[in-house]
């Protein structure tokens, strides 16, 4: 049952992302940007994790600009599709050459440099769609899950998501992992899971 809502809750996602103009995704992955780039989580973090955008997710140059321009140490993810696993690899700056991954859309940088999931203050988290509790649909691969679960991370989990990305309730499983916090173009929400 969890799976088939999750599958039709995607799709539903998925339409609604697609109905967006590119300009609106420009307009509202900024105002989500700089609300994220305020916040008291994002100035105390020395090390962030970002996702490098699809299409139908909020852009986050901006951001990883502001990191750089802040001091911060700047990761993205590269996945291992044969161990069916992510790592987090420095992005050495702004004009690091990426390259795209073998499946999907996916970009990561074609220099590879390592870096322990112990030292991630805060990770910038992809998501379809979340909702008012904290939970995360991604796209199914369990990517983040499995990682955010990881017995070496201990940062803060950080949504980053068009409001319109937001939804009353979101089917869990025992694998899927909450986020600490959520940002959008509208606000920023805060979840205490105890």
């Amino acid at each position: 049952m969890t799976d088939t809502h999750k599958g039709n809750l995607r799709r539903h996602l998925r339409e609604l992302a697609d109905q967006m103009t590119d300009e609106q995704v420009a307009e509202k992955s900024l105002v989500a940007c700089d609300l994220l780039c305020k916040t008291p989580e994002f100035a105390q973090a020395k090390v962030v994790m970002f996702f490098l955008s699809l299409s139908h997710e909020v852009e986050t140059e901006q951001a990883i600009w502001k990191a750089f321009d802040s001091g911060k140490a700047v990761l993205v993810p590269k996945v291992d599709w044969t161990a069916r696993k992510m790592m987090a690899v420095k992005l050495s700056g702004t004009d690091a050459e990426l390259i795209k991954e073998p499946i999907g859309q996916l970009r990561s940088p074609k220099e590879i440099d390592p870096v322990e999931a112990s030292t991630i203050d805060l990770v910038v988290v992809p998501g379809l769609g979340f909702d008012k509790s904290g939970n995360r649909l991604g796209l199914g691969g369990g990517f983040y899950d499995r990682y955010l679960s990881g017995k070496d991370f201990r940062g803060i989990k950080c949504g980053l998501a068009f409001e319109e990305q937001v939804v009353e309730e979101i089917p869990v499983a025992d694998h899927d992992q909450e986020i600490d916090m959520l940002v959008t173009n509208s606000e920023v929400r805060r979840f205490n899971h105890q």
